[in-house]
């Protein structure tokens, strides 16, 4: 039987037959790899308890015809202070499943890859009384996982004009997808206004590509800013909507954890 070896987080799982699992599992090598779990719901199944979302895990994989089946797994990090704080572990889920929706079986991203680790380990510290800082996590994800699987809003020129952005009085357009300036808000009256500081938001918190490593360095960078950023929860909320509602018009698809976000 071939086999292939590989470190992963588990973003989607489903129930298959009477005793098995399907599973989404965003991997360093192998970028997004969907297999079966046999007899993983038995009571003293192998696997049983080393495949739950949210877990940081090495996996086997044996190849299979139709789908790959998972041989077996190690779980290295459960990440139990966000499973058991309600509020951050609804910001996980939704973080998983945007991306299950924005990848393909065999979607391969290492710079994805980290970006998921190093989230769900920032969210993994972070306690109740830091809701902001969680809500920001949520966005860096939003803004840089979109970047990395392909589309991106423009935020630095109008869309339409070509004309740099002034911070003065300007729009969002999912149609053309990004920002435009007023004069050019008659070819898209369905654009909404976007305040000034959600788009210095944006730019701040978009990550450079750069080698491996060093958008790895870019990370962490970015947390440090999360973690010092003093934001209004109504700015951070315009934008995380604005930001949700980009990817759903691009992807045709609801994301559903964004209903149990408390965003208002």
């Amino acid at each position: 039987m071939s086999t292939y070896k590989t470190q992963g987080i588990v973003i989607k799982r489903s129930h298959f037959g009477e005793s098995s699992l399907i599973l989404s599992v965003y991997t360093k090598d192998y970028g997004k790899v969907e297999a079966v779990a046999r007899s993983a719901r038995k009571v003293h199944g192998k696997l049983k308890g080393h495949l739950e979302l949210f877990l940081l895990s090495d996996f086997i994989f044996a190849y299979g015809k139709n789908i790959d089946k998972i041989a077996n797994s190690y779980s290295l990090d459960n990440f139990e202070n966000l499973r058991n704080n309600l509020n951050i572990s609804f910001g996980a889920y939704y973080i998983l499943e945007l991306t299950d929706r924005i990848t393909e079986q065999g979607f391969r991203n290492e710079r994805l890859y980290y970006l998921l680790k190093d989230t769900m380990n920032f969210l993994d510290s972070l306690s109740q009384e830091d809701a902001l800082k969680y809500y920001l996590a949520i966005i860096q994800y939003q803004i840089n996982a979109i970047q990395l699987s392909g589309f991106f809003p423009e935020m630095n020129e109008c869309t339409i004009c070509q004309e740099k952005i002034k911070l003065e009085e300007n729009y969002f357009s999912f149609y053309h997808g990004g920002i435009i300036q007023k004069k050019c808000l008659h070819s898209d009256k369905d654009a909404v206004a976007i305040d000034n500081d959600v788009i210095k938001i944006m730019r701040l918190l978009y990550i450079d590509k750069g080698e491996i490593n060093e958008y790895r360095g870019n990370i962490k960078n970015n947390i440090k800013i999360i973690n010092k950023l003093k934001v209004k929860k109504k700015l951070i909320f315009q934008l995380l909507k604005l930001m949700n509602k980009f990817i759903e018009n691009n992807i045709e698809r609801k994301i559903n954890g964004i209903d149990f976000l408390g965003v208002v």
